[in-house]
């Protein structure tokens, strides 16, 4: 694009701003998912611990000195003891989920989507993500000097498969019959107000 416009150098420059944007966005997904399920099992391990090694040792000081608990310290004592085996599944299931998790944002190669596509699906912020792409690619081509159809037809190529696909797909069919870019845009639900 940046050839055949005679603005290569900026059309680079763009570019490389468009994949750091794109590296920081799969970057601030990855720690906004991985954290908080790392933090899970730290919580779930040490409710373990507290459970298998410091209560039974509460039980043994009260039967060393003859103490007779209330019938309420009884029930969380028992309940303390069944929490071992909720806490240990709690512990298993977190970490699965985890190594899940991990797998997931590891996974790359030919049929690979990217990370938060895996993760966040076709929600609202996936949506919101690849709407962020959509402006980012239509101002850069746009920007190059590429024609209006051409950048879009480019775009509609380069996110294929994105929670935006069938809005995409809409929008330039709206375009084909002779809807100006505004109106196709707001109309297929690509941006609307300002953004649009």
């Amino acid at each position: 694009i940046g050839q055949a416009a005679g603005r290569l150098d900026q059309v680079l420059s763009a570019l490389a701003a468009y994949y750091r944007r794109e590296s920081e966005t799969a970057s601030a997904i990855h720690r906004a998912v991985l954290y908080p399920a790392v933090m899970a099992v730290l919580v779930a391990a040490v409710f373990l611990v507290l459970m298998t090694r410091v209560l039974p040792v509460f039980q043994q000081v009260f039967e060393q000195l003859g103490l007779t608990l209330s019938p309420a310290a009884q029930a969380l004592m028992a309940a303390g003891t069944a929490g071992q085996y909720v806490g240990g599944a709690l512990v298993v299931l977190l970490a699965v989920g985890a190594v899940i998790l991990l797998v997931l944002s590891r996974r790359q190669g030919a049929g690979a989507r990217p990370m938060e596509a895996r993760l966040l699906g076709r929600g609202r912020a996936a949506q919101a993500v690849d709407r962020s792409r959509f402006s980012s690619a239509m101002a850069l081509m746009l920007s190059s000097g590429l024609p209006l159809d051409e950048a879009m037809e480019r775009t509609v190529r380069l996110l294929e498969g994105s929670a935006l696909s069938p809005a995409l797909a809409d929008c330039q069919a709206r375009m084909e019959q002779g809807e100006d870019f505004h109106r196709a845009v707001t109309g297929c639900g690509l941006l609307d107000g300002l953004q649009a």
